[in-house]
């Protein structure tokens, strides 16, 4: 047997469908699995041009490219061809420009795999459907929460438990706000945090700005993070921003609060800076027990990040976490 015979064989033995072709597309040589992959018998697809096992509107969108090809590289492309009976189905086809000119192609039944594609992109719908709901769910008592926390707050007559309520129900809220995020911009695992913590800020200041003219300037990095850490940045800036709006401004009309996230590398970088009444290190030392501070700081273990406190002119707290 010669070389030629083994070459031959070894085609005809192939597990995909073969097609040769020559300069110009007309089939000189095919084996047996391409005469079964497309219905026609090995002498009619040798009068056949390649272009014809194709659907028009497939090479349109497709076109046979010749010039990669010639370029002397191998083309992996997913096609739909069209079977002598007319049906059409989902085949990968590998090409390679052979040393004299022509152009030999290997077409691989993927009908099982597009299936199983198929499959996951139909559980993955059904699973962000079920993911929504229970967002919106969770959006929906969350706020429902926050109501009753309110109905409460208005009808107690003891101011300090009416703050304790009403500093709950904002925490409430903040956490509301994400899960509202995640449902008008589809996105169930990541966070716009840019849009998202804008949001929290203004709903903060919509709370707790009441008779003065506190200014907040904002910078904010557009990066996404996941939902889990977000939830516990914006909680973090809800709570350092509460304390300014209640303690920074003290017999003051007016306040200006700069907020600076930055994403550098793989590390987070938050900077709150007021020009309020600062403290005194003994007073922070004490704040530093109150519930929001001891959260923040709960918070940021969990996020394996660091905090710095410093008090000049205002009060500046420096955040860093990895990403």
């Amino acid at each position: 047997m010669t070389n030629d015979d083994s070459y031959d064989l070894l085609l005809e033995l192939a597990p995909d469908a073969f097609l040769h072709g020559d300069t110009t597309g007309n089939l000189i040589g095919v084996n047996q699995k391409a005469c079964e992959l497309f219905g026609y018998t090995k002498e009619e697809l040798l009068t056949m041009n390649i272009r014809e096992l194709f659907p028009q509107e497939e090479l349109e969108q497709k076109p046979l490219r010749y010039d990669v090809l010639n370029s002397g590289k191998i083309l992996k492309t997913e096609r739909k061809i069209r079977k002598k009976n007319g049906d059409r189905v989902d085949r990968e086809m590998h090409s390679r420009r052979m040393p004299d000119g022509t152009y030999q192609s290997f077409i691989r039944d993927i009908s099982y795999r597009k299936q199983i594609e198929n499959k996951l992109l139909q559980q993955l719908d059904e699973k962000e459907m079920l993911l929504r709901e229970v967002h919106h769910r969770i959006k929906n008592n969350m706020a429902s929460v926050a109501s009753l926390l309110s109905l409460q707050a208005s009808s107690t007559t003891n101011p300090e438990a009416q703050e304790l309520l009403l500093e709950a129900m904002h925490r409430v809220l903040s956490i509301e706000s994400l899960y509202e995020k995640l449902l008008y911009e589809n996105e169930y695992k990541e966070v716009h945090i840019k849009s998202y913590l804008e949001d929290l800020i203004s709903l903060v200041m919509e709370i707790y700005n009441n008779n003065k003219n506190i200014v907040v300037n904002t910078k904010v990095d557009d990066f996404s993070i996941d939902a889990k850490r977000a939830v516990s940045v914006g909680i973090i800036i809800s709570e350092l921003l509460t304390n300014i709006c209640k303690y920074a401004f003290k017999d003051r009309d007016s306040g200006v609060v700069d907020i600076v996230v930055l994403k550098k590398g793989s590390f987070v970088n938050i900077e709150i800076k007021d020009n309020g009444v600062g403290y005194k290190q003994d007073q922070n030392s004490k704040e530093s027990s109150h519930f929001g501070l001891y959260l923040v700081k709960t918070l940021l273990e969990q996020l394996k990040g660091t905090f710095l406190s410093t008090s000049n002119n205002g009060v500046t707290t420096n955040i860093e976490f990895p990403l």
